[in-house]
């Protein structure tokens, strides 16, 4: 499957040498309040997601694909991929091929609900355990959710326990990706 990452244009030939690897941080990783949440829901993670080595702190962060579209995590839609590299003028577009059984799909609202809590110092225990809920195998996101009016909603085929819409996702990936599965985007 087809993701898509944003990197600096300086790092474009180490990743193409190299691959991304899980030590990269990405352009949002020196902000004091994301890494505190980061670690916080680390933390908490439940036994299912550490089985499968899933966490903040130690993943690559990835845009999702479908139909030769992009998820744009800041509006939630998704747009063609010409007008979503127009808006991100700044960094080098990596296509990236991931394998959907070892990605992983969380929910940013879920997200940004336990950074606002620990910002206002606040229990965010409960939102903690909601947003480890709402992490699925990508495969499994793809098997159950399909998007109309802005959202992914669960089909009605999916299991009951899942959550029932998603309206802004992110793309992690636990392990190290080879150069042989990236290509730089050139809209």
């Amino acid at each position: 499957m087809l993701v898509f990452h944003l990197i600096n244009p300086k790092a474009v030939r180490a990743a193409l040498e190299k691959g991304l690897r899980l030590e990269n941080h990405g352009a949002l990783s020196g902000d004091e309040t994301i890494l505190e949440t980061n670690q916080f829901l680390d933390e908490l993670r439940p036994a299912r997601i550490r089985r499968y080595g899933v966490g903040r702190q130690k993943c690559l962060y990835m845009y999702y694909s479908s139909d030769g579209n992009i998820h744009d995590i800041r509006s939630g839609k998704f747009l063609s991929l010409s007008e979503w590299a127009a808006g991100n003028d700044t960094k080098t577009i990596l296509a990236v091929t991931v394998d959907p059984a070892l990605a992983y799909v969380s929910n940013l609202d879920a997200y940004d609900h336990v950074c606002q809590a620990i910002k206002r110092g606040q229990d965010a225990n409960n939102l903690a355990r909601q947003y480890w809920d709402g992490v699925l195998a990508l495969s499994e996101f793809d098997q159950h959710y399909s998007y109309r009016q802005n959202a992914f909603f669960r089909n009605p085929s999916a299991p009951n326990n899942l959550p029932v819409t998603y309206h802004r996702i992110e793309v992690m990936l636990t392990r190290n990706v080879p150069p042989e599965a990236i290509s730089v985007f050139d809209s």
